[in-house]
């Protein structure tokens, strides 16, 4: 029985900070926006929890906080689950299995991948008509929403597992 314990640790390690993540989604994010851009929590604990998964297991996982994050925003349905899931599956698998965990190295990957999801999700705004101008699409909700969910990204890498 000593496997089944340690089995429902590890799930319970890994839905912990994806529940937080929509909780704080549901409840802070829709009223704290600075400078235009807007907390990620749900990319956030998508980023952080990719490193040391599998890819499939990574990939299911950003395309559900993709979704979660489509359902509860006003943005195009798909669009944001789409590119997160490709987002987690290019973590897992640039990382091999091995978890990061709150590190320089941990959150230079997943800064980088939070700024590829927020980048390619404000041209993707862009293009379909949401956003009114490019410079708008790429800096404001591009950068200045990857630097907020980067910031909140660092206390979910503590949370992360350290090992899957």
């Amino acid at each position: 029985m000593p496997a089944m314990n340690e089995r429902t640790r590890s799930t319970a390690a890994r839905i912990a900070p994806v529940l937080i993540a929509f909780l704080l989604q549901v409840g802070i994010t829709p009223q704290i926006s600075l400078l235009g851009g807007r907390f990620n929590f749900l990319v956030a604990s998508a980023a952080a929890l990719a490193p040391g998964m599998q890819p499939g297991r990574a990939a299911a996982l950003g395309f559900g906080c993709g979704l979660a994050f489509d359902l509860t925003g006003s943005v195009p349905v798909g669009m944001t689950s789409l590119i997160l899931s490709i987002t987690c599956f290019a973590l897992a698998t640039s990382t091999q299995g091995m978890p990061l965990g709150l590190s320089a190295a941990g959150v230079r990957l997943t800064g980088l991948g939070i700024l590829a999801v927020e980048l390619a999700s404000g041209l993707g705004l862009f293009f379909m008509g949401v956003e009114g101008s490019l410079v708008q699409a790429l800096f404001v909700h591009g950068l200045v929403s990857a630097v907020l969910t980067t910031a909140a990204d660092v206390p979910l890498l503590r949370l992360a597992p350290q090992e899957l």
